[in-house]
């Protein structure tokens, strides 16, 4: 954090009290092709834990939806097939009650792990955290897959899937960021190459999400299995100082202290997590009621959702190389995000 805060002030903090950065300054670099190559060579261990994640989650994230639907909608109803119906609808709108619910219950703990598991890799080192983290993923799927197979109640799912969202690693994976990428000139394209791999690894995974429930569940559970042997055997530890047996301290207060400095270290950096606390807010509700609102109201049909799903991606990578690079190049970073929390808010 101490460090993220370094970098943040050194290219957007002015001098002046109060004051805010170079709104025209444009802090975005360029990068060759042969440095992003190289970047995303140091970054292969967590990409390809990224594509074992995407695929565990992507190939029954559209099966899901019609599932949960049909559990709130009653026994004997199939929302999968003819998701317009009354019951249908009346189960739409209770997966989005207790979605908003459980999803709150579990963000309401998930921001402690995730301020606090950063500052605890310290002492502990990347790999344990990462591991905890690709253990705990089986329970949920685990509990899907004896609802298909063999009728278990989706409770057992929804409670197990909140509780392991609540145990957020993003600080972890900045820590390990940190790590491999060590130059803070080259983080903003290590993050693009991140993207960029984000969305190369999604697009075979919808080919998948058009399979049967039953047969996505499986290749779920079966991803998720390979994704614990992977960190077994492969994923290294980059904390430098656990690997030297040196490791650091880890205090709750003082990472707590630490937060609350940085917060009130300089009046950007405060505004600017006033600005990601209300835009989370905002797509936390979208995400709530968006799906079942599509599902049961318009009575979207799985090939159809999985088809908007590859639109929105296609989009979302070419707006990033076509359209938010230059725009961050001609008018600077603080410009450039007013214009997209103003197009987030016009059409969110």
């Amino acid at each position: 954090a101490r460090e993220k805060a370094s970098t943040t002030w050194s290219q957007f903090s002015s001098r002046t009290s109060g004051g805010a950065p170079d709104s025209k300054r444009c802090c975005c670099g360029t990068a060759s092709a042969g440095s992003m190559l190289d970047i995303a060579y140091r970054l292969r261990y967590i990409i390809i834990l990224m594509w074992l994640s995407v695929l565990q989650y992507g190939s029954i994230a559209p099966s899901l939806v019609y599932i949960s639907t049909s559990f709130f909608a009653g026994p004997g109803s199939d929302c999968e097939e003819d998701p317009s119906t009354e019951l249908c609808k009346q189960g739409a709108a209770e997966l989005a009650y207790w979605k908003g619910i459980l999803s709150g219950l579990s963000q309401a703990f998930a921001w402690i792990f995730a301020l606090t598991l950063g500052s605890f890799s310290d002492s502990v080192g990347r790999r344990p955290l990462f591991r905890a983290k690709t253990f705990l993923s089986i329970a949920p799927i685990a509990a899907l897959a004896f609802h298909e197979f063999a009728g278990l109640t989706l409770w057992v799912y929804f409670l197990l899937d909140a509780a392991y969202n609540a145990f957020d690693t993003n600080g972890v994976f900045l820590a390990f960021m940190s790590d491999v990428i060590t130059e803070p000139q080259q983080r903003a394209v290590a993050y693009a190459v991140i993207i960029v791999s984000f969305v190369v690894g999604a697009a075979p995974v919808l080919a998948v999400a058009l399979l049967p429930a039953k047969i996505a569940v499986m290749v779920s559970a079966l991803t998720a299995l390979v994704k614990v042997m992977y960190v077994e055997a492969m994923f290294p530890e980059t904390c430098r100082a656990v690997a030297e047996n040196s490791p650091r301290r880890f205090s709750l207060l003082a990472t707590a202290k630490e937060a609350m400095r940085l917060f009130w270290r300089h009046s950007f950096i405060f505004r600017m997590a006033l600005i990601l606390v209300l835009s989370g807010i905002s797509s936390a509700g979208l995400g709530t009621v968006v799906t079942p609102i599509m599902t049961g109201y318009f009575g979207l049909k799985k090939d159809m959702s999985t088809f908007l799903a590859a639109v929105a991606g296609v989009s979302a990578f070419t707006n990033m190389v076509v359209v938010l690079r230059p725009l961050m190049r001609r008018c600077g970073d603080v410009n450039a995000l007013r214009m997209c929390l103003g197009a987030s808010a016009v059409f969110p």
